[in-house]
């Protein structure tokens, strides 16, 4: 017999997504006069205790007939308000779920933590942000965890009656609830066993049929309703988010009108050995990078551009415009850069020469020959740069 609180139900159906909150669909009968369910409710489904929350945009009442949806943690979608998280020792998610949950009055745990920083805000807006992209689930006692669903065994009524492995849906009879993370041992299957994704299951007075989702045993990522995927699928193609970010690349040539061809480890929106322009951030600039070089890669619309560069020193650099036209290299600088620091070498001697008088003990002879000695330094320095400047070349 299946009752929500004190009351019989005559029919109810259980849609239970792998990743998110269960809900329960009942009709029930509902004495003249008396009230019908409200707020938090027990419902006592197949066996199984569910504890959720009536929700009263989808309840009414006809007579002495009754329907009501019942939502497990329906608390995750009010709103609170803005709160900053600190620990110096690192913010882990935990802590934040947690402590997100007790302002909702439920239980949520998590059962590998991370650390989201030293500082973590949580934005104002629906408490179910905190609980990230990882998949969670809410047991039928209403309590939610963050993390992968416990794998489980189907009752002893259960019985598989058909298997379609086009659309991997699978049709059964059980009193018992047969909740995603169910694991589906039977010879017929592939594999000889498959585990149950997402539910949806009817009991009324033909008995109790469920309609499963199956997936691989060894799968451990979660994913929620089937709708809910199809729709983001047809957001994403709609809207592109790829392009809306940037992405790094490698440079394994450029091409002769200074496109660089690049490289991912990963597949990603821009074609490998495809010329990307690049956008400069002063006008008229360009340059010939390292290859092997890493870049920063946006878009302009649905055209890929180069926005950013690493640390690896360019092979050259050309300034063209109205105002000046020009190519530095390496080697054409560095005798720039010899004269620059032979200047400022003799610069310091030449304002050090009476401190190197008193050094010397402030006699003319020794003074000449400290400064002999800076002189000779200098001609070291000029054939230690013209060498190397040699060899570049």
């Amino acid at each position: 017999m299946n009752t929500i609180g004190a009351l019989l139900i005559t029919s109810c159906t259980l849609y239970a997504p792998e990743s998110g909150g269960w809900v329960l669909e009942i009709d029930h009968d509902l004495p003249t006069g008396a009230p019908a369910p409200t707020g938090k409710v027990a419902c006592l489904i197949g066996g199984t205790t569910f504890v959720g929350t009536v929700d009263p945009a989808t309840s009414g009442v006809f007579g002495t007939r009754a329907r009501c949806r019942v939502v497990g943690a329906a608390e995750w979608s009010r709103s609170l308000p803005k709160r900053d998280f600190q620990n110096p020792a690192g913010v882990t998610s935990a802590v934040v779920v947690a402590a997100t949950a007790a302002e909702l009055g439920i239980v949520a745990t998590v059962t590998a933590p991370e650390i989201l920083g030293t500082h973590f805000t949580r934005t104002t807006g629906e408490a179910s942000q905190v609980l990230g992209r990882s998949g969670w689930w809410v047991s039928p006692d209403g309590v939610t965890t963050v993390g992968p669903r416990v794998p489980g065994a189907p009752g002893t009524d259960f019985f598989l009656g058909e298997y379609d492995p086009l659309s991997r849906m699978a049709q059964a009879s059980s009193q018992a609830p047969v909740l995603p993370g169910t694991v589906i041992p039977d010879p017929r299957l592939p594999g000889g066993a498959l585990r149950v994704r997402e539910t949806t299951q009817t009991w009324n007075a033909d008995g109790a049929s469920a309609s499963l989702w199956m997936g691989e045993v060894a799968a451990t990522a979660a994913q929620g309703p089937r709708l809910a995927g199809a729709i983001q699928a047809l957001a994403r193609a709609a809207v592109r988010p790829e392009l809306l970010t940037a992405h790094v690349f490698t440079v394994v040539g450029q091409a002769a009108d200074g496109g660089y061809l690049l490289q991912s480890e990963v597949q990603g929106p821009v074609p490998d050995a495809t010329p990307v322009v690049h956008w400069p951030g002063v006008p008229g600039l360009s340059c010939k990078v390292t290859p092997s070089s890493r870049v920063l890669v946006t878009f302009r619309g649905n055209e890929p551009v180069v926005i950013g560069f690493d640390d690896t020193t360019p092979i050259e650099m050309s300034f063209g415009g109205p105002v000046a036209t020009g190519i530095a290299t390496l080697e054409t600088m560095q005798p720039l850069f010899f004269a620059i620091g032979l200047f400022f070498t003799a610069a310091q001697a030449f304002f050090n020469f009476p401190l190197i008088s008193a050094l010397s003990g402030g006699t003319a002879q020794a003074a000449a020959t400290q400064a002999g000695l800076v002189v000779a330094q200098l001609a070291q320095y000029a054939t230690f740069f013209s060498t190397r400047i040699k060899a570049s070349r």
